[in-house]
């Protein structure tokens, strides 16, 4: 084989090994690119008032382009006078709410509801579990 040869096919084999290296999703330290701060949850009050008590929107999404799924949210205090579908968000019983029946928050696809209680409730993101591919 001529040194040329030799060369290049070197030359190769390097490029390829130091392309592998770099051909992950994730960053150096290999943890993924979202996290539960990833999630929000918005609350608006509405103009309905049910049974005394102000209704409120909540939305719950994900700003980040991998899914995340078991989606839990702290929701200490939560006590509805409106019906929340439980698919949708229920209690687990520990201080936290179960969001989405705990399936994918997909980006761009938020999981809303809504819920009447005073004062409103303090609903903030918990855990969950971030998937990319």
């Amino acid at each position: 084989m001529s040194a040329i040869t030799s060369i290049l096919i070197a030359s190769f084999l390097l490029v390829c090994i130091l392309h592998q290296g770099n051909a992950h999703t994730i960053t150096e330290d290999f943890t993924p690119p979202c996290s539960i701060n990833n999630i929000t949850v918005v609350q608006k009050q509405t103009s309905q008032i049910i049974q005394g008590n102000p209704q409120y929107q909540v939305t719950v999404a994900n700003d980040c382009i991998c899914t995340q799924s078991a989606v839990l949210v702290y929701c200490t205090g939560f006590n509805s006078f409106d019906q929340v579908d439980p698919k949708v968000f229920r209690s687990n019983g520990d201080g936290e709410c179960i969001v989405n029946d705990g399936q994918p928050v997909i980006s761009g696809s938020p999981t809303s509801f809504t819920y009447a209680q005073t004062p409103a409730a303090d609903l903030t993101a918990a855990s969950s579990i971030v998937s990319c591919s």
